[in-house]
């Protein structure tokens, strides 16, 4: 009886080691080279090259097209987490057997439900990015866009539309692969950055926000809602921080409101979103949550984002 239940325990070990998922070599490749992008490269005794563990990885289902898909779990990786939680990653399976990330950014809490239209994302950030306290909830939802390939902001689990600040990314955008438009903006940006005499860190970000002209098309940003460009000769020339672009009828995005030391809110529970300018609550001695908002309207004659009125 005892050698029929190590037999069963060995079959059985070796059926959950048959099991365990085996993510592509590209997508192996690709984590292995984040997870060691500081290893060695100025450090005169460099650290050993880190290997991912096998169980970072696990199937999963994002856009129901039957190839498998991965999430690249980071929580037992040293470095990968902090206040804002953990890395979370999803990378789309192609039929090619290569892979293409679509979400990467640091979590508290992450939950994926897959459905045949595509996954829904239910996560909780660190309470700042709903301009809130720390340990304040922020839970956002996220839908897989089958005509874009990403996944878009939506009404969260509790029915709430209103996003402080600008939506949260899915993940960063290089700016190399944006339209050619929004790439002139963020390099005017820069340009204007040292002009005033100031310096940016990094390159302006860019990314996308809801569709708030009506066309059914989502619009770009350009720049934070954080003064980036730093040390300037000459405050009175300093560059706006955020711009936000809006599509046209078979044309480039084009330029529908430029905004310094900006505080902004979008509304996506009406279609199309509407975009709020928001008292900062360091100036309205309130509560980021009771600080004013003041909706800004879409006019069509000017392609222009306006003060309601």
């Amino acid at each position: 009886m005892r050698r029929l239940a190590i037999a069963a325990l060995g079959l059985t070990a070796l059926l959950s080691l048959a099991a365990a998922p085996t993510p592509p070599k590209a997508l192996v490749d690709k984590v292995r080279a984040e997870i060691n992008n500081d290893v060695g490269s100025e450090d005169d005794d460099p650290r050993p090259i880190r290997e991912p563990a096998p169980k970072m990885f696990s199937r999963v289902d994002i856009n129901g097209d039957g190839i498998t898909d991965w999430r690249v779990d980071f929580r037992d990786m040293w470095g990968w987490c902090g206040t804002g939680g953990c890395q979370q990653e999803l990378w789309l399976g192609r039929a090619d057997g290569g892979v293409t990330q679509v979400f990467g950014t640091q979590v508290l809490e992450f939950k994926m439900t897959s459905r045949k239209t595509g996954a829904v994302l239910d996560l909780d950030f660190h309470g700042a990015v709903c301009r809130l306290t720390g340990s304040e909830a922020c839970p956002r939802r996220f839908i897989w866009n089958s005509a874009e390939a990403a996944f878009d902001p939506a009404i969260n689990a509790k029915g709430e539309g209103y996003l402080a600040g600008l939506p949260v990314s899915p993940m960063d955008i290089d700016v190399k692969t944006a339209p050619p438009e929004i790439q002139a903006e963020a390099q005017a940006l820069a340009t204007l950055c040292a002009i005033a005499g100031g310096k940016r860190e990094a390159p302006p970000p860019v990314g996308r926000l809801p569709d708030i002209n009506g066309d059914g098309v989502r619009e770009w940003y350009v720049g934070s809602q954080y003064g980036e460009c730093l040390d300037m000769t000459e405050p009175s020339g300093e560059p706006e921080d955020l711009l936000i672009m809006v599509s046209q009828p078979n044309g480039p995005f084009t330029l529908a409101w430029g905004v310094n030391d900006p505080d902004i809110g979008i509304d996506i529970s009406s279609r199309p979103a509407v975009v709020f300018q928001v008292e900062r609550p360091e100036r309205c001695e309130l509560t980021p949550k009771t600080c004013p908002r003041k909706p800004m309207r879409w006019d069509p004659a000017s392609r222009k984002l306006l003060p309601a009125r």
